[in-house]
């Protein structure tokens, strides 16, 4: 009589349904697993991608910076778009064009200074605010570099002398190695430094996804 109850029709479809409600909870607690562990993986991916193309990219600035900044040029050729004066006599065009060079050396790399100023965001929205600070110095450095070539244009359409103090002060920042002898080179120092600090925000991550962790 018990084992009859036991094994009622009720009793096997109360069972039944306990059975299919528990496959359901285990299959929905599997599903949210493989879900969370996809999205951590996408999201390690993605990271893992950010840091890459910005470290990459502070990499290529720190040379583009140095290419703006070389005092090997050919102002003729390099300064040819730059505007002219009409009272510009032979001298002014010299040394305009002169100066004018790490302008528009700038002016070509105008595309890719705007990409990588633009990941700023992206960054500080993965790493934290401590990634402002080198954006915050390349930027400073390029505006640098057009200022002090473009108060140099001023003084030449003025036909003023500048004090040389002042004067070797603009050399120093638009021109790599304008130096004395043992003296550091400010401008690239500073670019060193916040590709140092990008490196060492970037390089863990990087490191941990080639050890095989990556999330």
């Amino acid at each position: 009589m018990g084992f009859e109850c036991v094994l009622s029709p009720e009793y096997i479809g109360a069972f039944a349904n306990s059975v299919t409600a528990l496959a359901a909870s285990f299959a929905a607690w599997h599903a949210w697993k493989s879900l969370s562990s996809w999205r951590d993986e996408s999201v390690g991916r993605r990271k893992v991608e950010l840091a890459e193309k910005v470290l990459s990219s502070f990499y290529q600035a720190s040379d583009v910076i140095s290419s703006i900044r070389s005092p090997f040029s050919r102002p003729n050729v390099e300064s040819s778009d730059r505007y002219r004066d009409e009272d510009e006599n032979d001298e002014d065009r010299r040394q305009l064009d002169n100066h004018y060079v790490p302008i528009a050396r700038m002016n070509t790399h105008r595309e890719f200074f705007g990409d990588l100023f633009a990941l700023k965001y992206q960054m500080k929205a993965v790493f934290g605010p401590e990634v402002e600070e080198p954006f915050a110095t390349l930027n400073a450095i390029i505006q640098e570099i057009r200022a002090a070539a473009a108060v140099q244009m001023r003084w030449v359409r003025r036909r003023g002398e500048p004090d040389q103090n002042l004067q070797d002060e603009w050399e120093k920042i638009i021109w790599e190695g304008y130096v004395e002898t043992g003296e550091e080179d400010e401008i690239r120092a500073r670019v060193q430094t916040a590709v140092d600090t990008i490196e060492k925000l970037c390089s863990p991550i990087l490191y941990d996804e080639k050890n095989g962790g990556g999330k």
